[in-house]
């Protein structure tokens, strides 16, 4: 079988290329090897085109894979057959950029050396032997580089037009392009973030503005040319230098003319690209630096989120501001500055209710029977009602999301609304909020009465964990029950029926709660008693322990007192010790 020979020949590359690229290129970080590969296409050996072929293979399976695997529609729902699959993924912006970037058709030069055995080795290479240079290998010295001088005419143009389609590979980058412009750094304002992005996507234009003009160069035959005379392909002796030394120098130059500091060339070639870097660095800096917020905010996707971000922001300080301004209870501004929070956080500034409101009617009524028809269907008093007098329901229902602990209504206010639990849990509390009459959980329908008559509320509902509630307003309500007269009498006679079960298990929870006071009451005052006759048992305990004391001291001592009644000197210790014996007793209980 026929060998190809690249790039470096036998001795097998040079000291300081293959090491970046390779590595870049085992990461799949074709943003930056393909534009180094295209540039210096002498300093690659034959080895990369092995890791290169490697490569492609796992792309073109990974293509596979995204052809086939079940993805979401734009509707998102989960697409499983085949052909549909394939579908939506080209409907992908990207898709087709994809594709071509994983088709090898750099495959093509390397059957084609392989079979015309072609040599697709640069001309002219220089030999590095420990800094000493020579133009044909030396036996016996330890080689330490490859390199070559970049004339047109010592690149084959097999390697020329490898390169050029290996390029084609960037295509497969665009969506890394575009995810990398979107993403938000974490830990990190979203201000430095969008400006740390633009210095690294300069840094990238610099390199493969650098990459591109190194190709021009090499197009160049006069010694004119500006990596010559700018001393960048050789040094002040005349050797050819390193890969490192040419691309840094090229690249400080390209870096320097996107900042509008030009290099000094001559040759025509080098002067109309220059012009077009002064056009894109004009473009490119001109826009980003003059107008910043504009240029990020066009390609940042959370620049309409920042933006009500601001506002919610500058809403947030005023409300605040003007609570304390007129003397609002902490207690209060806490609870309007939580909800507030709660509901930045679930809709980010948005109208949810708004969303539906410009399509056709037809379009509204599936939205709404989407979301609310089951529910309603749920609702014990609307079980045996007409589809239709249902949907009109569901066009009438709001929806409000509520954190934990939040008061959807208190005893004494106005009933004017009912509401279904579509997700979460309420307590159901007594009118001085001190017990819980019941639990309701999804499904769950409430206020039902407030719809039928002109009534206060008889308990209060807190949420008991973070709960969406489907609303439905009295007026609404009456609005779609005008239309079924047969359906509002049911109903009327529906609600009153629940009306007396309401009142009965009021009423029964009522006595269970006055048995369970006085049960506790009953239980209070026989532990008092009982305390009261503990503490009789324990004083007379302490009275008869004093008294059998006094008189043990009468019988063991009769000779305390003289005949004139005075106490005698002899008896004092003891009747001090005595003394204190007795008191010490008497302490005790």
């Amino acid at each position: 079988m026929a060998t190809a020979k690249w790039g470096g020949g036998s001795g097998g590359g040079i000291a300081c290329a293959p090491s970046r690229p390779t590595r870049a290129t085992k990461r799949g970080d074709y943003l930056i090897s393909i534009p180094t590969l295209l540039a210096f296409l002498c300093d690659y050996s034959l080895s990369y085109t092995f890791q290169f072929i490697a490569l492609d293979c796992l792309f073109l399976v990974a293509l596979a894979l995204q052809l086939l695997r079940p993805r979401f529609d734009r509707y998102g729902q989960l697409v499983t057959d085949r052909k549909e699959k394939i579908r939506v993924f080209l409907q992908r912006p990207t898709a087709w950029l994809e594709i071509a970037g994983a088709i090898p058709v750099d495959w093509v030069i390397i059957f084609w050396v392989l079979a015309t055995d072609s040599d697709m080795s640069c001309l002219k290479p220089t030999y590095v032997y420990s800094s000493r240079f020579f133009d044909q290998p030396q036996p016996g010295l330890t080689l330490t580089g490859v390199r070559y001088d970049y004339q047109r005419s010592n690149i084959p143009l097999e390697l020329l037009w490898y390169g050029i389609l290996r390029s084609i590979k960037m295509m497969r980058t665009a969506p890394t392009f575009l995810w990398a412009m979107n993403a938000k750094i974490p830990r990190i304002p979203d201000t430095i973030s969008r400006l740390l992005k633009t210095l690294v996507f300069s840094i990238f234009l610099s390199h493969v503005d650098s990459c591109c003009f190194w190709v021009m160069e090499t197009t160049i035959t006069s010694e004119q040319r500006w990596i010559t005379a700018a001393r960048v392909i050789v040094d002040a002796d005349g050797n050819l230098t390193s890969f490192t030394e040419r691309y840094l120098r090229n690249f400080y130059g390209s870096q320097r003319a996107l900042y509008f500091i030009p290099r000094d060339v001559s040759q025509l070639q080098e002067i109309v690209f220059q012009a077009i870097e002064m056009l894109i660095a004009a473009v490119l800096y001109g826009s980003i630096f003059g107008n910043l917020a504009s240029i990020v905010r066009a390609l940042d996707s959370r620049a309409a989120l920042d933006k009500a971000a601001k506002q919610r922001n500058f809403k947030k300080e005023f409300l605040a501001h003007y609570m304390i301004e007129h003397g609002f209870p902490p207690a209060l501004q806490r609870k309007i500055l939580d909800h507030e929070e709660f509901d930045w956080q679930h809709k980010k500034g948005l109208d949810l209710e708004s969303l539906f409101g410009d399509l056709p009617p037809a379009y509204r009524q599936e939205v709404a029977a989407h979301l609310y028809y089951d529910l309603v269907c749920s609702v014990p008093i609307f079980k045996n009602t007409s589809r239709a007098f249902r949907l009109a329901l569901c066009e009438r229902i709001t929806s409000i999301r509520l954190p934990r602990g939040f008061l959807v209504c208190k005893a004494g206010d106005q009933a004017n609304e009912a509401f279904i639990i579509s997700a979460g849990a309420v307590d159901v509390l007594t009118p001085d909020e001190s017990q819980v009459v019941v639990e309701l959980k999804t499904g769950a329908f409430f206020g039902e009465i407030g719809l039928f008559e002109k009534t206060t509320r008889n308990a209060t509902i807190k949420t008991t964990v973070e709960t969406t509630l489907c609303v439905l307003r009295k007026d609404y309500f009456h609005a779609v029950l005008d239309n079924y007269p047969d359906i509002k009498d049911r109903l009327g006679k529906e609600i009153t029926k629940r009306k007396q079960q309401q009142t009965q298990v009021i009423a029964q929870r009522k006595r269970e709660q006055q048995a369970e006071q006085e049960e506790r009451e009953r239980v209070r005052q026989q532990d008092h008693l009982q305390l009261n006759d503990l503490r009789e048992v324990k004083a007379s305990s302490a009275t008869s322990l004093g008294s059998s004391f006094l008189s043990h001291l009468r019988v063991k001592r009769p000779s305390l007192r003289n005949g004139s009644g005075s106490v005698s000197a002899g008896a004092l210790p003891g009747i001090a010790a005595a003394g204190a014996r007795s008191k010490s007793t008497t302490l005790i209980p």
